[in-house]
């Protein structure tokens, strides 16, 4: 966040200003590069939770600063498919593709990982 900030006043009223969140976006590259250094110094668990925050705030930037307006209709159907998805992954589904171990009866798994009988 302090990338943007600073950008913005440095530029405030001037041509360009309106980049502001390119500075932002090089500040979640950074964070993600530092999160790739440290490696298992890192937990799985932090580094989802900083990956998932970096695409939060990146897709909110996007969608309020620089849309010039919100379908509700696809806001909805967004906020539907994210809710089939959550409920499949509360009945058991792990996997919408065939894999090798989807079930006993398969005898094999293309490389694309589509069954094969």
């Amino acid at each position: 966040m302090l990338p943007a900030l600073l950008f913005t006043a440095i530029l405030a009223g001037a041509p360009g200003a309106e980049g502001w969140a390119i500075p932002m976006a090089t500040d979640n590259a950074f964070a993600i590069g530092v999160l790739a250094l440290l490696g298992d110094r890192v937990s799985s668990g932090q580094r989802l939770f900083l990956l998932a925050i970096a695409v939060v705030v990146a897709i909110a930037v996007i969608t309020l600063f620089y849309s010039k307006a919100i379908t509700v209709g696809w806001l909805l159907g967004a906020l539907g498919g994210l809710a089939v998805i959550v409920a499949l992954r509360r009945l058991g589904m792990t996997s919408i593709i065939a894999g090798p171990r989807s079930s006993p009866t398969q005898r094999w798994a293309s490389p694309c990982g589509f069954a094969t009988y």
